[in-house]
């Protein structure tokens, strides 16, 4: 600018900074707070923007003592919560002598807002603990279990020598239980997430505090959990510091040596690294549980290995749900074989007894519904998808009713009935029925009876054909359905 802004703004013409550029309006808000003259400046200027361009103001004096007065004005007319970024807030609660105040009036909605980035927050309390020790203690003990965890978590990292200020025993408090006076109790007591509950635990165990405390929380788990993740947290690797950010990884010899000492129990409840362990310490495992895990892997074998949607679902937590299934809908079959189907562009199938298990790794369609019941399209019978933070599904698991009978040879004209049948349902198709770049999506029931419409079209009474891709179909009235991009669809 050809002017001297802050002679300007010390001045008090501040017409100028309606008209300032994103840049030079973060640029002017430096200046102000970096000159020596920066008292003056804002004498200059506030009585005149403090309503008009509170946000510049605020973030001009937030952190000045001199202008308290104005700080408590624009935080209680115009700034609320969601109005500070994340550093702006950060720097406000450690250097504004309002900021400790602040964080007790606002309390419950910080730890909601910042839930996932809970650390910057953790670490001013602890610096002034004393201040903090009430709310402190409500973390230790908050309702939702897994703010719990997460304030155990940074204790255990960071401060377990105040471990006993706030647990007398830390795994006492891994349930909704706080066995504080009057706790009015539940009928049924909620557990901490299987997830949480075994980092902490690990991380315990790893931080070398009490070993003790590590074998109850190892039977803690192990007693009142199905599965779990110790497995995968004292086998996988560890990384070690080489040089300022640079990181290499380590085998995990204290983990492994942990693992041997329980590891047909560690083994048989692991939610996720069987297959590892399989692979890498299977010398340290009965060769009985050995083969019972291999006869379950036998279904899923292709050419003598395991496909990679299997590794998916393992990585992901899903093939515990898996083994279930199988068990499941193989007692209800007839005919107990088992073999590969195919590999699509979304998921393997496989035929295990009268059934196909589809093993997802991905769907075209992320809509909150993925696929509508309609008499047109094969149900799933099970159903459980993993989607990450923009929906997306990234793994997932479906069974259907195995069809014998394949639709080639439908005449075309069947599959326009098909399209126009669902268009008079009110839904689209952006996929193909027949002879796609990724096979065929329909098959045919053994009778139109078995689609659960007893007054079908004639076409369909002779030609029950039903879509098995349960994807990218949407209603007429979606124009632009939430669907994954590709070259080929």
């Amino acid at each position: 600018m050809a002017f001297n802004t802050l002679e300007y703004l010390e001045k008090g013409n501040v017409d100028f900074v309606y008209n300032l550029t994103p840049y030079d309006y973060r640029n002017l808000i430096k200046y102000v707070r970096e000159s020596d003259r920066r008292v003056n400046i804002v004498n200059g200027f506030l009585s005149k923007l403090r309503d008009a361009q509170p946000r510049f103001c605020f973030q001009i004096i937030y952190d000045m003592d001199e202008f308290v007065d104005d700080v408590k004005y624009i935080l209680g007319k115009y700034y609320k919560l969601d109005s500070f970024s994340r550093e702006l807030f950060e720097s406000f609660l450690n250097n504004s002598s309002l900021g400790l105040v602040y964080l007790k009036e606002h309390f419950d909605e910080i730890v909601d807002k910042y839930i996932n980035d809970l650390d910057f927050i953790y670490s001013l309390m602890f610096q002034k603990i004393d201040e903090c020790l009430e709310l402190l203690k409500q973390l230790s003990l908050h309702d939702n279990l897994h703010i719990r965890y997460l304030f155990m978590k940074y204790l255990i990292l960071h401060h377990s020598d105040k471990i006993n200020l706030f647990y007398d025993d830390i795994t006492k408090y891994l349930t909704s239980e706080t066995f504080q006076e009057n706790e009015q109790l539940s009928f049924i007591k909620e557990y901490m997430d299987v997830n949480d509950v075994s980092e902490l635990a690990y991380i315990y165990f790893d931080r070398d505090i009490d070993y003790f405390i590590w074998e109850k929380f190892k039977q803690f788990i192990l007693n009142n959990y199905k599965y779990n993740r110790l497995a995968f947290h004292l086998l996988s690797p560890k990384t070690e510091l080489v040089a300022n950010f640079s990181y290499r990884y380590i085998t995990n010899h204290k983990g492994i040596e942990e693992f041997s000492k329980d590891s047909d129990r560690l083994f048989l409840t692991s939610t996720n690294y069987r297959l590892k362990i399989l692979n890498n310490y299977s010398s340290k495992v009965s060769k009985e549980l050995l083969d019972r895990y291999e006869k379950r892997l036998s279904y899923f074998m292709r050419r003598g290995t395991i496909n990679t949607d299997y590794w998916n679902l393992e990585h992901s937590g899903l093939v515990r749900i898996l083994e279930e299934y199988v068990d499941k809908y193989l007692s209800l079959s007839k005919d107990t074989s088992y073999k590969y189907i195919e590999c699509g562009s979304t998921a393997s199938c496989y035929r295990i007894g009268d059934y196909i298990f589809k093993l997802v790794s991905k769907k075209w369609s992320y809509e909150d519904i993925i696929c509508p019941d309609l008499y047109l399209i094969l149900p799933n019978l099970e159903e459980v998808f993993i989607r990450n933070k923009d929906g997306i599904v990234t793994s997932g698991i479906e069974v259907q009713r195995y069809l014998s009978r394949d639709a080639k040879g439908v005449p075309s004209s069947v599959l326009s009935s098909y399209r126009d049948e669902l268009d008079r349902l009110g839904y689209y198709t952006t996929d193909t029925l027949m002879d796609g770049p990724c096979g065929d999506n329909c098959r045919l029931l053994d009778s139109y009876l078995d689609s659960g419409n007893l007054n079908p079209p004639d076409w369909f009474k002779e030609y029950p054909l039903v879509l098995v891709d349960r994807d990218r179909v949407y209603k007429k009235t979606n124009k632009c359905p939430k669907q994954v991009r590709s070259e080929t669809h």
